[in-house]
């Protein structure tokens, strides 16, 4: 997994087949972009640069939602 500018390496990660192992990369990202809006960050579009919420990367998350 890469958030360029974010992070520069992850930990591999794995899980008992593909689907478990997209699913514990997408929680982790969730966790990880959670952490970094509520300390004041903001999220952007690449194209165009326009703001984007935490709920639209992760509409099923409860936490995330507007």
């Amino acid at each position: 997994m890469a958030m360029e500018g974010f992070q520069e390496r992850f930990p591999d990660i794995h899980g008992i087949d593909a689907w478990q192992s997209v699913q514990l990369v997408q929680s982790l990202q969730a966790k990880l972009l959670g952490h970094f809006v509520r300390s004041g960050g903001r999220l952007f579009w690449d194209e165009p640069p326009e703001p984007i919420e935490l709920s639209e990367l992760f509409p099923n998350v409860p936490e995330f939602e507007d």
